[in-house]
C-alpha cells in the first residue's frame, strides 16, 4: 500500500513539473509575448523608426527586381529559371521611379513619413492586434490614421520630397523645361513624368504647380483605412478562432493545474515535515532546473531556426536591410523572454534548494519496534 502511494505521488510529481513549466511559459507568453508594450519597446531598442526610411527604400528597389523563381524554382513551376520579369514596376507610380537610387527614395520617405507618426501608428496597430488576440473583442477591424501623411504631403515636406526626385534627374533643356511645365499643368502630380531637373533658376516656374498638385493628392488620401481580419479569425467556428478561444482558456487555468498536481503529490506522499520538504523541494528544484535549461536554450534555438528556415532559404520577399531590421526586433524580444524565464527559473530553483537544505537539518521522526524491551530504571538505593 505504501509503495502504491509513493508511485502515485511520483506520477503527481512528474505531472506537477510538466504543468508548472508549461504554466510559467504560458503566463510569460501572455504577459510578455502577447503584450503590445513588448513589441513597442523592441522597435525602440532596435531603432526601427530611425532606420525604417533606408530599409523601405531598399525594400522598394528590391521588390521592383525581386524574382522568386530564381531563388525557389518550386514556386513557379514551368516559369522557374526565368531571369526576366515582365512588369514589376511600382504599382500606381510612374515607371521611371523604379530607376531612382536608394538614397533618393530614402530622402523622399524621410520627408513624407514623420517618425512620431510612424511610432504612434505602430503602437496603435499593435494595441488593436493584441487586444483582438487576447480579449476576443467584437471589433473585427484595425484602423490606421492617415491624417499625418495627408498634412505632410501638402506641406513643405511634400514639396521637398518632389524636389528630391527632380534633383535626381538630369538638367532640363529649354524644350524639356517647357514639356515638364506642360506635363505638370495637364495632369495629376502622381501621373507626371519628372524626367528632368529644372534647376534653381527655373524652379519658380514649376513650384506653384507642384504645390497645387500636392494639395490635390492630399485631398485624395483617406483620413484613415480599415484593415479587416482574415476570414479564418472572424468566423466563430473556424479552426483559427477556435484555437484562440482554447488558448485563452489555457492561459486562465494553467496555473491551477500545477497547483492541483502539487496538492495531489502532497496528499499521497507527505507524512511529516521531512517528507513535505523532500517532495516539494524535488518538485520546485526540477521545475526550476527545467526552466533554466529552456531559458538558456531559447536564444540559440531561435537564431538557429531563423538561420535555417528564413535566411538560408532566401525566398522571403524581404530586402536584406528590411529582413535584418525585422530579425533585430525579434532577437531583442526573444532575448527579453529568455531573461524573464531565467529570472523566474532562478527563484524557483532557489526555493527548491532551500527546501531540500532545510530537510537535511530537520531531524527524522524516531521509529520504534513492537516488542522492544524497556530498560529498567537505574536504582540509586
Amino acid at each position: 500500500m505504501r509503495g502504491c502511494a509513493r508511485f502515485i505521488a511520483f506520477v503527481g510529481l512528474l505531472l506537477f513539473v510538466i504543468s508548472a513549466v508549461s504554466s510559467v511559459l504560458l503566463l510569460n507568453a501572455r504577459d510578455y509575448l502577447l503584450s503590445p508594450e513588448t513589441y513597442t519597446q523592441g522597435l525602440r531598442e532596435a531603432q526601427v523608426y530611425d532606420q525604417l526610411p533606408a530599409a523601405l527604400a531598399d525594400q522598394m528597389r528590391y521588390g521592383n527586381s525581386y524574382n522568386p523563381c530564381l531563388e525557389d524554382p518550386d514556386l513557379c513551376g514551368d516559369e522557374a529559371g526565368s531571369e526576366t520579369i515582365e512588369d514589376n514596376s511600382l504599382e500606381g507610380m510612374p515607371r521611371y521611379f523604379s530607376s531612382l537610387p536608394d538614397e533618393v527614395w530614402e530622402a523622399v520617405i524621410v520627408q513624407l513619413l514623420d517618425p512620431s507618426w510612424l511610432e504612434a501608428q505602430g503602437s496603435s496597430v499593435l494595441d488593436q492586434i493584441f487586444t483582438l488576440l487576447t480579449e476576443g473583442t467584437r471589433d473585427q477591424q484595425i484602423f490606421i490614421s492617415f491624417t499625418g501623411i495627408k498634412e505632410r504631403v501638402k506641406s513643405e515636406a511634400g514639396y521637398k520630397a518632389v524636389l528630391e526626385v527632380l534633383q535626381a534627374q538630369p538638367d532640363c533643356s529649354s524644350d524639356q523645361l517647357l514639356e515638364l511645365i506642360q506635363s505638370i499643368t495637364s495632369g495629376a502630380i502622381n501621373e507626371v513624368e519628372l524626367f528632368c531637373n529644372p534647376g534653381e533658376a527655373d524652379s519658380g516656374l514649376v513650384e506653384a504647380y507642384i504645390r497645387a498638385g500636392l494639395s490635390q493628392i492630399s485631398g485624395t488620401i483617406p483620413p484613415f483605412i480599415e484593415l479587416d481580419l482574415p476570414q479564418a479569425f472572424r468566423d466563430a467556428g473556424s479552426p483559427a478562432a477556435t484555437a484562440l478561444a482554447v488558448l485563452r482558456v489555457i492561459f486562465q487555468y494553467a496555473p491551477w493545474m500545477a497547483l492541483f498536481w502539487l496538492l495531489w503529490m502532497t496528499v499521497f506522499a507527505v507524512r511529516d515535515v521531512r517528507s513535505w520538504l523532500r517532495w516539494w523541494g524535488d518538485g520546485f528544484f526540477i521545475t526550476g532546473l527545467s526552466l533554466l535549461i529552456i531559458g538558456f536554450a531559447a536564444g540559440p534555438f531561435w537564431r538557429w531556426s531563423t538561420e535555417q528556415m528564413i535566411i538560408a532559404r532566401g525566398a522571403t520577399g524581404f530586402a536584406p536591410k528590411m529582413l535584418t531590421l525585422v530579425l533585430d526586433v525579434f532577437n531583442i524580444i526573444v532575448e527579453g523572454f529568455s531573461q524573464r524565464i531565467l529570472t523566474q527559473a532562478g527563484v524557483i530553483l532557489g526555493l527548491g534548494l532551500l527546501l531540500l537544505l532545510l530537510r537535511l537539518f530537520t531531524a527524522s521522526r524516531p521509529t520504534g519496534e513492537i516488542g522492544t524491551k524497556l530498560k529498567e530504571p537505574r536504582s540509586y538505593t
